[in-house]
């Protein structure tokens, strides 16, 4: 028997379907990339230049300690204008009268007795373990024994020295003690070493 008309279509439509799948060419699916992220290509921050201890050693006063020590210019004159300026430590303190000598009076002024050891000379020389004496109001207390004390001073006649005004003495806290020596240092610096008129000494 012969195929129906229907069959007949079938069998083409299979021929067409499979010619085509043969001349199709095979599309393949895009691979989606991953990208490494990019890193910042700015160099690391450089660490501070350190001395050989390995601290950092600054220019000037920290914010913190800059209200507690004088000015460069203030403590400059007063390296330029006496006969020794020095960091040290109050190993012993008292009251008296005036010049050291005496009770100490209860009104108008008393003198301040140091004894200090210092620590780092900034400008002149003396004994390692010095007086020093201080003029001040009668209802003040002397600094106590463990004070750093960074001052400029005047020698007497009899090898004691003094604080020749106000604004020679200046107490320094522990914590700026390399503030303090770095202070000096710069004011040391700026002082001719031809200058040493002590002027401040001849009032």
């Amino acid at each position: 028997m012969a195929p129906s008309l229907n069959a007949k279509v079938r069998a083409l439509a299979l021929l067409a379907a499979s010619a085509c799948a043969r001349e199709l060419p095979l599309v393949q699916a895009p691979v989606a990339a991953t990208l490494a992220p990019v890193r910042d290509a700015s160099p690391s921050p450089v660490p501070p230049p350190s001395d050989v201890a390995g601290r950092s050693r600054p220019e000037g006063p920290s914010a913190a300690c800059t209200s507690a020590l004088p000015a460069l210019d203030l403590l400059t004159d007063n390296l330029a204008t006496t006969r020794m300026s020095a960091l040290g430590e109050i190993v012993a303190s008292s009251k008296t009268g005036p010049g050291g000598r005496g009770p100490a009076p209860t009104r108008g002024y008393v003198t301040f007795r140091y004894e200090v050891e210092v620590v780092r000379w900034l400008r002149g020389q003396g004994a390692d373990r010095l007086v020093l004496l201080q003029t001040a109001e009668a209802d003040l207390e002397p600094k106590p024994p463990g004070t750093l004390l960074l001052f400029s001073a005047c020698t007497s006649s009899s090898g004691d020295a003094y604080e020749p005004d106000v604004g020679y003495f200046f107490p320094v806290d522990p914590s700026c003690r390399d503030d303090a020596e770095a202070l000096g240092t710069t004011a040391t610096k700026r002082v001719r070493p031809s200058t040493n008129d002590a002027s401040a000494c001849k009032q």
